[in-house]
């Protein structure tokens, strides 16, 4: 099994991640739907597309959702709460 570790594809604490978590799912995907390693630390991140990869968290590894709104990709609907 192949593994794909965020940090080779850029991702790094304390900036947004999302776009080098995306690349090394994508890069997991074109291999045949290989796991992606989240390593230890925090990533801030917005909208992923799986595409049916496996996520992998190592011990003390945490996946946040970035607090700004801007940072996710629309979905054509607001639920209530969201204003």
């Amino acid at each position: 099994m192949k593994t794909f570790d965020i940090r080779d594809f850029g991702a790094a604490e304390g900036m947004l991640c999302t776009e080098a978590i995306q690349r090394a799912i994508d890069a997991a995907w074109d291999a045949g739907g290989e796991t992606v390693v989240i390593p230890r630390g925090r990533y801030v991140t917005g909208t992923l597309d799986l595409r049916g990869v496996s996520l992998c968290l190592e011990k003390g590894a945490a996946l946040c959702g970035s607090p700004d709104y801007a940072d996710y990709c629309p979905i054509g609907y607001d639920h209530n709460e969201m204003g």
